[in-house]
Formats: C-alpha cells, structure tokens, sequence
C-alpha cells in the first residue's frame, strides 16, 4: 500500500551466469503484476541493463498486457 523500490544488483563478473535466474526473477514479478488486478499503487518497471537480464519468453505478450493493466515499463 505504499510507495516501495525493489533494486536488481549484481556483480558485473556474475551478469552472465545469473540471466537465467534475472529471467526468471523478472518473469514472476511480470506474472505476479498481471495477476493483482486489486493494485492501488502505480507501477513503474525500469529495465536499466535489459540485455543483461536474460530471454524472457513471450516478452512482447507480456509488455502489451502490462501496458494495457496501466504499468508502466521503461
């Protein structure tokens, strides 16, 4: 119910063998915002480093979703 911020960081030397675990981190969070239809706080997702984050499949599905649900991606 209030404004919070949830930070992504890891080591530069790590970037590659933790995309599938970004992936997987980023899909649920995705999954889980599709689900909430009773969300009362605005939702901004930043994607900083998106080539780093690993495939996350069916990625413009979920953008078109998302966006219609009114959170925002960057």
């Amino acid at each position: 119910d209030k404004p919070t911020q949830i930070y992504w960081c890891m080591e530069e030397d790590d970037v590659a063998k933790l995309q599938g675990l970004t992936a997987v981190f980023f899909a649920t969070a995705m999954r889980q915002l599709v689900k909430n239809k009773s969300r009362k706080v605005h939702v901004n997702l930043f994607f900083d480093e998106f080539a780093n984050i690993g495939k996350i499949k069916n990625f413009q599905k979920k953008i078109a979703i998302l966006r219609g649900q009114g959170i925002a991606l960057s």
